[in-house]
């Protein structure tokens, strides 16, 4: 909301209303909405994959082996559904599971990173959970079954293991993943993280699973298959065992050692009380272990068992018998350790670490050096309701995008295969969000989706940029013209949701979906009529090549059950006219073909299919743009009639220059403060101007949003306590002192934290206020308010209101609030923008008079606020390195732009005899004789 001397207006963020009543309906329904949408969810950030039976490993796992030796292996002993896991003879640590199919032999590579599998972009925590989920609840190919593993046909080697010739304290083991270990302990290792580290888990307990410092282990292939588990003692005969047992042990305590009369058999030792000790046989039989006339898996199978039995009468095997600090030395020694010079105590509880590591937070630094991208993005599963941030890091060469709690982790939530990957853009209306993407991962007949949202607009089309060619297919796809040369070619819809009719009587809260072959990209509102008028435009830019069609389905809308469908139409891209609107009505088929189609909606659209021609071929156009005056940016602003498209792509083709954002800004502000005579007409339209400045604040300001007022826009969010004042809003007699009050906390909080915060606003930004507060005062000297309000009218009206009202725009919550939350923001953002105006509420609210003395009580503080804020004398000097591709793309886009609208620029430019509109028409019509040529 803001005035300048005139009627008040109000903005949400992306759309200027001039009632505060049409603002509030249509945040309250967006908001109902999405709440709703998100509380039909399931709690829970990722699918977890259940424990599934699986064959023990011993029967599929064949160690490292080469693809044509497991060929051979499944064709000579298996049949259509046998399979193997092989680790790769090529590339050692990373495995592939070789299946024979009905129609012949396919092999699937594993990917391990962090102790890690994942398969297609699908996690799981070991080889044996991968093999049972897709032999029981899913498939890798279609109509066949992973049935029956093939056993090796000779002895596997092992996988590498390590032991702790020093103890370790993890640095800061619940963030970084490392673990702590004592000296002796024996670990399975998983990968090399990097030359440093290592990615272990202990033999004896696979919940401990981490980075293991390598400096601190040795190589340990040659111990016994159980060494490092707590109950395995090496080393010990018969009689030295007993004797053993019997001075450290309590009565069910034991021990298991190699048999000394039996290679591969294992003698446990149990402690009865009173001096006596009973030995018992374990056999080895073939992969399988025997005692009592029972057969286990392993050894450890064989404790568990006895743990729950009685393995004699009245006895349960119980703890394991401690291990002395004279036996563990005696142990090491055996494992070829220098204990007098590694070991410098081997006290449990005070383990220290005797060599120094190199520090954890220096690895992963080097790690982000090593990625192609890193960055925060806030993201959500398709089939799950939270939306959460993480730290992600892309692995270009692998084609795999891993993502992170936080940017000090070192073992992922998850990774993303791009190999297997598509990118689309996501439109703002889906998910009530701003600069989203989502990634859609088809592999192994199973389809996943993840949305993700950039803090900005620029860092989202890196990120696009960086990964669409990694992804299939890309979306930009290089194409030869007619004329052999290379150019990159561009696909997008507009597609305009006009109205309705006919609808059935079920359809009492229509709204659409529109989906491009069956995946989402935006919604419209929803309209309480079976007559609806939507009259909504969704522009959908790259669009992938392969994409044929689009579709509408016509939802209606359901407070308690799930959204119900009415019908759906189906529209062939290839059969629009470049470049045209088509304006169509279509019937709305039903899923079922049996059924008739009922009812109609009116779409009118337009495809795109442009091709962007090298850098040289827009070098007039671009030299015209670029003037330091910028008087053709003018001209063609009054012309456009989307000033806010145009604004935003001259925001990003100015990126390249030092301070060329800075200069644009400061140039059509300063234009339109001389152009006008009356206060109350200054900025107050959709010019080019403020669209600019809308623009360019939100682009540059949201990391100061989010470290000015995230914190406290959340614990509204999440705040138990109303704030309505609207007595019609309220029950009959209820007191409202204890919502004021609420209200007042929360005010006070909100505006300290914008009040302390102007160091932290950038200071390009602060330095164009500063130059609009310039410019005022050299026009009213004498009007002290519309200085102060030419500042705020922008830093509150366009960013600070709008980012309350829409947190979600703003990526400062993750959640939609709920209907009473987005209710207590509202007010919120009232009471700080009549503050911003220096205003208080009179009649048209009488309700709001309530807040008056907290207006009355911060104007000088806001007076100081502002004018501190408009402080920064000098232009600072902001560069970016844009691509010359980008540069191109932002061309493009301004001379399509021309050549749609150029019956009313050459009808301006007849009016006018502008030069600089003359030389446009000239630049525009050398780029339609250079797409002749390429074409």
């Amino acid at each position: 909301m803001a005035s300048h001397g005139g009627d008040e207006f109000f903005t949400d963020g992306s759309n200027i209303y001039y009632d505060l009543e049409t603002l509030e309906r249509h945040i309250a329904q967006t908001a109902e909405e999405h709440y709703d949408e998100e509380e039909e969810g399931i709690d829970g950030d990722e699918d977890l994959v259940s424990e599934t039976a699986a064959p023990p490993e011993r029967e599929w796992y064949h160690g490292r082996l080469d693809r044509k030796t497991a060929e051979e292996r499944l064709r000579r002993n298996g049949s259509p559904g046998s399979y193997l896991v092989r680790e790769s003879d090529r590339q050692p640590g990373t495995f592939s599971l070789s299946f024979l199919g009905h129609t012949g032999i396919s092999h699937f590579r594993i990917t391990t990173y962090a102790g890690q599998y994942y398969i297609g972009g699908r996690q799981f925590y070991s080889l044996r959970e991968l093999i049972g989920y897709y032999a029981s609840r899913s498939r890798l190919l279609e109509n066949e079954v992973l049935q029956y593993p093939l056993p090796p046909t000779e002895e596997v080697a092992r996988r590498r293991r390590v032991i702790a010739l020093y103890p370790c304290q993890a640095q800061q083991p619940e963030l970084d993943g490392e673990i702590m270990f004592k000296v002796g302990d024996v670990f399975l290792v998983d990968g090399v993280f990097n030359d440093e580290y290592l990615w272990c888990t202990s033999v004896c307990d696979t919940a401990k699973s981490g980075l293991v410092p390598l400096a601190l282990v040795q190589d340990a292939n040659d111990l016994d298959d159980y060494a490092g588990y707590e109950w395995f003692f090496s080393g010990l005969t018969k009689q030295v065992a007993n004797e053993y047992l019997i001075d450290n042990g309590v009565p069910g305590s034991f021990l298991i050692r190699p048999s000394e009369v039996s290679r591969g058999d294992y003698s446990l030792s149990v402690h009865l009380g009173g001096g006596s000790v009973s030995r018992f046989r374990i056999t080895k039989d073939d992969r399988l272990y025997a005692m009592g006339g029972r057969r286990y898996d392993s050894v450890e199978a064989v404790v568990e068992h006895y743990r729950r039995s009685q393995i004699v009468e009245g006895m349960h095997l119980g703890q394991p018998c401690p291990k002395t600090e004279e036996y563990i030395r005696q142990e090491l020694r055996g494992s070829g350790v220098n204990v007098e010079r590694n070991v410098a105590h081997l006290d449990s509880d005070a383990f220290v670490g005797f060599r120094a590591r190199p520090a954890l937070s220096e690895v992963i630094s080097r790690r982000e050096e090593a990625a192609t991208k890193n960055g925060h993005l806030v993201k959500k599963a398709d089939n799950k309701k939270a939306w959460k941030e993480y730290f992600f890091s892309l692995k270009g060469a692998e084609k795999q995008l891993f993502f992170y709690e936080n940017e000090r982790q070192t073992r992922p939530k998850g990774m993303i295969d791009l190999s297997y990957s598509s990118i689309y853009h996501v439109h703002d209306s889906l998910h009530g969000r701003a600069n989203g993407f989502q990634i859609i991962v088809r592999a192994f007949n199973e389809v996943s989706t993840y949305y993700l949202c950039s803090n900005t607009v620029e860092d989202k089309a890196d990120w696009i940029s960086i990964l669409s060619p990694l992804c299939s297919p890309s979306k930009n796809y290089p194409g030869k013209s007619s004329s052999g040369r290379v150019t990159e070619q561009t696909r997008s819809l507009v597609v305009n949701i006009v109205d309705g009719q006919r609808m059935p009587r079920n359809a009492t809260r229509p709204y659409c979906l529109i989906s491009l072959d069956d995946v989402s990209m935006a919604r419209s509102q929803t309209v309480e009529s079976q007559q609806p008028v939507w009259e909504e435009e969704f522009k959908l830019e790259d669009i992938p090549p392969d994409i044929s069609s689009f579709s509408v389905a016509v939802m209606n809308r359901n407070k308690r059950i799930k959204d119900t469908f009415i019908g759906q139409v189906q529209v062939n891209i290839t059969s629009l006219p470049n470049r045209t609107h088509v304006d169509e009505w279509h019937e709305l088929r039903p899923r079922s073909k049996d059924k008739a189609a009922y009812g109609s909606i009116r779409i009118r659209a337009k495809f795109q299919h442009d091709v962007i021609l090298p850098e040289e071929e827009y070098r007039p156009l671009r030299d015209l743009l670029t003037q330091p005056d910028f008087a053709t940016v003018q001209e063609l602003g009054d012309v456009l009639k989307d000033r806010r498209e145009f604004a935003s792509t001259m925001l990003q083709l100015c990126r390249h220059d030092t301070s060329g954002c800075v200069r644009m800004l400061r140039t059509l502000t300063q234009a339109e403060i001389s152009q006008h005579e009356d206060v109350p007409t200054l900025f107050r339209g959709n010019t080019l101007a403020t669209s600019a400045m809308d623009t360019y604040m939100k682009s540059t300001a949201l990391s100061y949003l989010h470290a000015t007022i995230k914190d406290v826009v959340n614990e509204i969010v999440v705040l138990k306590q109303s704030c309505e004042i609207n007595p019609t809003r309220l029950e009959k007699n209820e007191d409202i002192t204890p919502n004021l009050k609420c209200l007042l906390g929360v005010l006070n909080r909100v505006i300290d934290r914008v009040f302390n915060s102007t160091g932290r606003v950038p200071d390009s930004l602060r330095y164009v206020l500063g130059c609009l507060q310039s410019g005022v005062t050299a026009k009213w000297p004498s009007n002290d308010v519309v200085q102060i309000r030419v500042v705020s009218g922008f830093f509150f009206l366009r960013l600070i209101c709008p980012a309350v009202l829409n947190p979600r725009l703003f990526n400062l919550v993750t959640d939609q609030p709920s209907p009473c939350a987005s209710r207590t923001l509202t007010l919120v953002a009232k009471c700080i923008q009549n503050l911003a105006n220096l205003v208080e509420f009179g009649a048209k609210e009488p309700y709001m008079k309530a807040v008056n003395h907290f207006i009355n009580d911060n104007k000088e503080r806001m007076k100081l606020f502002v004018n501190t804020l408009a402080t920064m004398p000098h232009s600072p000097v902001v560069a970016e390195n844009i691509k010359p591709q980008q540069a191109c793309r932002d061309l493009a886009n301004i001379y399509h732009m021309c050549v749609d609208n150029m019956a009313e620029i050459k009808k301006t430019q007849e009016k006018s005899h502008s030069a600089s509109l003359r030389k446009l028409m000239a630049a525009t019509e050398m780029i339609v004789k250079a797409e002749e040529r390429y074409r």
